[in-house]
């Protein structure tokens, strides 16, 4: 459609370099715009990286991800997710086999972990955000802070504000972050727990 773009990437290793070519009646300037992000009907996890100034302020991210899960798709990096593409400042990636934007994964298992890599700050206040949709009942997905020992479910429009300090290489490590699956359903068989003091 007008206006439209994307990425090719090349695999090819050979000696002849593959070509991709337009002719004019491939053109159709009379096309209705699409949405640029299809709905996904499967588990997905979409995440942004903000200066925490710019989120407050409706600003655009500073880069983002994107986690597709099904049956469909194997779990290793491969050809069939988006290589990252390394921007001038930030960059936010998925560590898989590689650094991937747009990863596709097998159905992940409790106890599985998604490595997040994080590089390039140039700031210190950095929030991020969270959308994850036709997430499997009974199943948490929570963010692990390696820096600060911390792990927090990923709730509905989630938003993590963190700093860092370029002091401190812990605070700043590449792979600060990771995701974390895990069963949210907690059971009990005493229901008087907790009825005798106060926070």
């Amino acid at each position: 459609a007008p206006g439209m773009s994307f990425f090719v990437q090349n695999l090819s290793s050979g000696p002849i370099s593959p070509s991709l070519a337009f002719n004019e009646d491939d053109k159709d300037t009379d096309a209705n715009q699409v949405t640029v992000f299809s709905t996904y009907p499967d588990f997905y996890i979409n995440s942004r990286l903000y200066l925490t100034s710019d989120l407050q302020s409706g600003n655009s991210e500073r880069d983002a991800i994107g986690l597709r899960f099904s049956d469909d798709y194997s779990t290793p990096g491969s050809d069939e997710d988006a290589t990252k593409l390394s921007n001038p400042d930030e960059n936010y990636a998925i560590v898989n086999n590689g650094l991937r934007s747009i990863d596709n994964q097998g159905l992940p298992n409790l106890g599985d972990e998604i490595e997040l890599s994080i590089s390039n700050y140039i700031a210190s206040d950095y929030s991020l955000t969270f959308v994850v949709e036709n997430k499997p009942e009974n199943l948490g997905v929570f963010l692990v802070d390696e820096y600060l020992d911390t792990e927090t479910e990923i709730t509905a429009n989630f938003v993590y504000d963190f700093n860092v300090d370029q002091n401190i290489p812990a605070s700043i490590a590449e792979i600060r972050f990771k995701l974390k699956v895990d069963n949210t359903t907690l059971g009990t068989n005493e229901n008087t727990f907790g009825s005798d003091f106060n926070l």
